[in-house]
């Protein structure tokens, strides 16, 4: 069924071309074709206005997101201060207060114990002022206190992936509307030209001078080029020209970059804020940290059974310590989760070193590629214009269907240059996810060659 369709779409549009070809004589194609030379010739001239530019020309902002970020920033040190006041007024000061009041009657402790072994205490009162030597901030504030700035490393180092994210995905959305701009411009003028062959064949065919090979042969193309249009050619300027006379190829600086990577990737900076971490931690398990020493002073008011009052000073020291030595045990966890960061970000980093090796390779490729291109781009465009100064000249006859197809194999590597040109932007974009606070065309350099 859709082959039917497809076949009844063919004989239409050929049945319309014949139609048309029925009013336009071969004078007027003629014409045609002459001011569709002086164009193009004039676009010869010109040098072509390529949208897809080299990535340290993108618009995109590196700093976009710095006012977001320094707002986060300044809340996060803010929040930082305050737990690093807190632990610093963390004195190890204690004030204590009971009451104790025997409301069992005096004759009733007579006959409960027969000896009169008895407290002669019937109210007491006593407050306690300690002061815990050991968990105050005094001793073990430096480790929760680093342990605070670590936190607030660690928050804005994820906060720094996601700027970095965002960046990657503008750059990304710049570098496809910039490659889909360029086609754009390159395959309007393609399938104008295309047009005029199809207007030529088809007047050959009404005039029984050609058979509907070529003229489906045209069409089909015609019709990819269209589909493969996905933006509107009128929305962006006019070509400038067709001229490519430089071209620029691509060198990285691989050691100054993988060292940059190694120092400042915010995922390998985080592995190592993580070890960090976990070093606190492994001070705060220490054994005395679970011990407790707390001298301290002691008032005491006493009121006996015989309404006498009595009044003491006491001072002592309180020991706790538990027995159940754990804190070795989470000690060799924590420590083997340390191991664990180090092996992980020794694997991160060789992970990058292979990932920039390849994308390296693949930048030295397109270079070559796109030297090629740019040397067949240049032996082309001397024989359309010399062909273009022998056909002003009257040097020979030349087909001028044959001639438009030459200006269209030639718009056709336009098209491989800007295509290559994308994909190397790719691949710098993709060198650029590996590099935080710090943009990728520091360690690269744009060689031009004509």
């Amino acid at each position: 069924m859709k082959c039917k369709r497809f076949v009844c779409g063919i004989l239409l549009w050929i049945s319309i071309l014949a139609s048309y070809a029925q009013k336009v004589d071969k004078a007027g194609l003629l014409s045609v074709y002459d001011k569709q030379f002086e164009f193009l010739d004039s676009l010869l001239k010109q040098q072509f206005a390529d949208p897809c530019v080299p990535l340290q020309d993108f618009t995109t902002d590196f700093n976009s997101l710095s006012e977001c970020y320094a707002a986060f920033e300044g809340a996060v040190n803010r929040k930082t201060r305050a737990n690093i006041l807190v632990i610093r007024n963390q004195t190890g000061l204690q004030w204590s207060n009971n009451y104790y009041n025997r409301i069992v009657p005096y004759r009733l402790y007579q006959l409960i114990d027969d000896d009169g072994d008895f407290s002669m205490v019937k109210v007491r009162f006593q407050t306690d002022l300690s002061w815990d030597l050991i968990n105050c901030g005094l001793l073990w504030g430096k480790s929760k206190i680093a342990a605070h700035k670590l936190d607030a490393e660690m928050t804005l180092a994820d906060a720094k992936i996601n700027m970095q994210n965002s960046y990657i995905e503008r750059l990304t959305t710049e570098n496809v509307q910039r490659y889909q701009q360029a086609l754009a411009l390159l395959r309007s003028l393609r399938l104008q030209n295309l047009l005029l062959l199809e207007q030529t064949e088809a007047v050959l065919f009404e005039n029984q001078q050609s058979g509907t090979d070529k003229l489906l042969e045209i069409m089909g193309e015609f019709f990819s080029i269209g589909q493969l249009q996905s933006v509107d050619s009128n929305s962006f300027q006019s070509l400038s020209g067709l001229a490519y006379q430089v071209i620029d190829t691509v060198a990285l600086n691989t050691n100054l970059f993988l060292e940059a990577i190694r120092s400042k990737n915010y995922e390998l900076v985080k592995l190592d804020l993580g070890f960090k971490r976990i070093g606190t931690q492994i001070k705060q398990t220490s054994f005395w940290n679970s011990v407790t020493l707390a001298p301290f002073i002691r008032f005491g008011v006493y009121g006996m059974i015989d309404n006498r009052r009595q009044g003491s000073i006491d001072m002592g020291v309180n020991f706790r310590m538990p027995l159940s030595f754990e804190q070795s045990k989470s000690r060799k966890a924590l420590v083997a989760d340390q191991q664990i960061l180090i092996a992980k970000r020794d694997l991160s980093y060789h992970f990058f070193q292979e990932e920039v090796s390849r994308l390296v390779q693949e930048l030295s490729q397109l270079n070559k590629k796109m030297v090629y291109e740019h040397q067949r781009i240049q032996e082309m465009r001397k024989l359309l214009l010399s062909r273009s100064e022998a056909f002003r000249n009257l040097y020979g006859e030349y087909s001028r269907p044959d001639r438009i197809r030459e200006y269209n194999r030639y718009i056709a590597c336009l098209e491989t240059i800007v295509q290559l040109k994308y994909q190397r932007n790719v691949i710098l974009i993709d060198l650029q996810r590996y590099l935080h606070d710090e943009k990728i065309s520091s360690f690269i350099n744009y060689i031009q060659s004509s």
